[in-house]
């Protein structure tokens, strides 16, 4: 039991998230890593439309039959709101051009 709580603990304390903002260069990063895993997003000034800082109400993950453990709890969350870049504009674009156009079948 006591070696399960230790892997526990240092999983946790292996987990490191960064929010790096860059004003010189226009640039948000979000960077999440762990021991086995890193994962990152990046995304330039231009494609950001707004940011919100919100409270979403988050599950403890823990329940016993009868227990108050599986409770919600208020938990803040950055939301970004994104832009579509002008290359994914095109494409809808495209793509709306293309459904309007009747199809034409080939005969059976």
């Amino acid at each position: 039991m006591n070696l399960i709580l230790f892997g526990i603990a240092f999983f946790l304390l292996t987990q490191r998230r960064t929010i790096e903002i860059d004003p010189s260069a226009g640039r948000l990063s979000l960077r999440r890593q762990s021991l086995y895993r890193s994962v990152g997003f990046t995304a330039a000034g231009s494609e950001i439309a707004g940011v919100t800082l919100g409270i979403d109400r988050v599950y403890s993950g823990f329940a016993l039959g009868g227990s108050t453990a599986a409770e919600r709890f208020p938990v803040p969350a950055l939301r970004l709101e994104l832009s579509p870049p002008r290359r994914a504009r095109a494409r809808v674009r495209r793509m709306q051009e293309k459904r309007a156009k009747p199809r034409e079948r080939a005969p059976i």
